[in-house]
């Protein structure tokens, strides 16, 4: 589900952006990756928490040999989504080559593991084929996220966060919940408890995910118009946002400084507002 609603529309931006400026395809498809990341993690290490209910309630406790495989399973397949976006990446830059070569690898690697690993059981076999869909996503990224200068560091600065908060906040709704008994209330309490605490964190850290996040990587340097949208604000309307800014923006943790404003007309349309900002942490 999440890698169609994020393929529906990756590839058509990656190729409007691309070949436009140097940075610019990195940055969109850095945002993309997050919002890939922001849902992806929560709901398969949801679904990875309520497995149990989930298949007792379903398909019956016949089916109880399945949990563990399906808790696994989830736990890898929250890294699916992120293979479509590489795909499409490689694609962009017209490298179908680097799509066909590893696609072709990672069959082939697959139907190697489960050979290597039949023999061990089920739930072993299971186990290493889910690391090696997550691992499988190194050569991904050396081929295909170079195409784009994307660093690792990078990835990991990307994915990383949403990784460990989706795993804290299932962690802390396990031993929340874990002295319910009824498995109807049990899943209930687990569903709305993961996401009031999901929503939580993501209006908490709203402010800073914008600032450290989803802008770029210097953090003295942000490009108003990846914010403020200036492809459908008229050039009055992004001066007037700046002057009721009155030279400092107050963000939770951060404090922003306005040290130069510049407003350009593009001539592919709409009006790109630049301004360079001085960010300090409001102790």
């Amino acid at each position: 589900l999440v890698a169609n609603t994020v393929g529906q529309i990756a590839q058509t931006v990656l190729v409007e952006t691309n070949g436009s400026e140097e940075e610019r395809q990195k940055r969109v498809y850095r945002k993309m990756l997050r919002f890939t990341c922001f849902l992806a993690m929560p709901l398969m290490f949801g679904l990875a928490l309520v497995s149990r209910e989930f298949i007792l309630l379903t398909i019956g406790e016949e089916w109880t040999g399945c949990i563990p495989l399906l808790q696994v399973l989830c736990l890898s397949g929250a890294f699916i989504p992120l293979y479509t976006m590489y795909q499409n990446l490689a694609i962009s830059h017209g490298r179908s080559d680097v799509f066909m070569w590893l696609s072709i690898g990672q069959i082939v690697v697959q139907i190697a593991v489960i050979l290597a690993f039949h023999s061990y059981g089920m739930f072993t076999m299971v186990c290493a084929y889910s690391a090696f869909m997550v691992l499988w996503l190194i050569p991904w990224h050396h081929f295909a996220g170079r195409l784009a200068g994307y660093r690792w560091t990078e990835m990991l600065r990307d994915m990383m966060p949403f990784t460990l908060a989706a795993a804290a906040v299932m962690t802390v709704t396990h031993f929340a919940t874990v002295s319910i008994h009824n498995l109807w209330l049990l899943l209930a309490a687990r569903i709305v408890l993961a996401a009031v605490l999901v929503l939580q964190l993501a209006i908490s850290h709203s402010n800073r995910s914008i600032l450290e996040r989803l802008w770029c990587d210097d953090p003295l340097t942000l490009y108003g118009y990846d914010y403020f949208q200036t492809e459908t604000l008229p050039e009055d309307v992004l001066a007037r946002r700046v002057a009721e800014a009155e030279g400092s923006v107050d963000l939770g943790d951060y404090r922003l400084r306005i040290l130069a404003v510049s407003l350009d007309r593009r001539e592919e349309g709409g009006t790109r507002l630049t301004f360079l900002l001085e960010m300090k942490a409001d102790h």
